[in-house]
């Protein structure tokens, strides 16, 4: 697995970049760098770029215990989280985190398959 996270100040933007195999563990470390990003730099909106990321262990106890631990106080309950996904079917399992999402917060929540487009509807431009 390759994590990677980066700043961009001027939309408020966290971008996390995970690659390889994912599960709890690496999800986790991304919400780790969304709450030390929020405190520190002001982030308001995240884009999880998932695009060479193989998501085929993800399961629906693994998305719901992620949501469970999202940053409660730091992330604005407006923020918008975006993913983007490889292709057809991690769009389609992607969908559980988001209609998961629906019943924890207020937060806006999207799949795309174009970075630019999330990095973009994330900022809410």
């Amino acid at each position: 697995m390759n994590a990677d996270a980066g700043i961009n100040s001027e939309r408020a933007q966290i971008e996390i970049r995970l690659s390889g195999v994912i599960g709890e563990p690496e999800l986790s470390w991304g919400v780790r760098q969304i709450e030390s990003a929020c405190r520190q730099h002001g982030v308001e909106n995240v884009v999880w770029d998932l695009r060479t990321a193989d998501l085929s262990q993800l399961n629906l106890k693994i998305i719901q215990g992620t949501l469970d631990n999202w940053p409660a106080v730091t992330l604005p309950e407006e923020a918008r989280i975006a993913v983007v996904a490889a292709g057809r079917q991690e769009q389609i399992l992607l969908q559980l985190w988001q209609e998961a999402g629906l019943h924890k917060d207020k937060r806006k929540r999207r799949i795309l398959m174009n970075i630019e487009q999330a990095r973009t509807w994330a900022a809410g431009e």
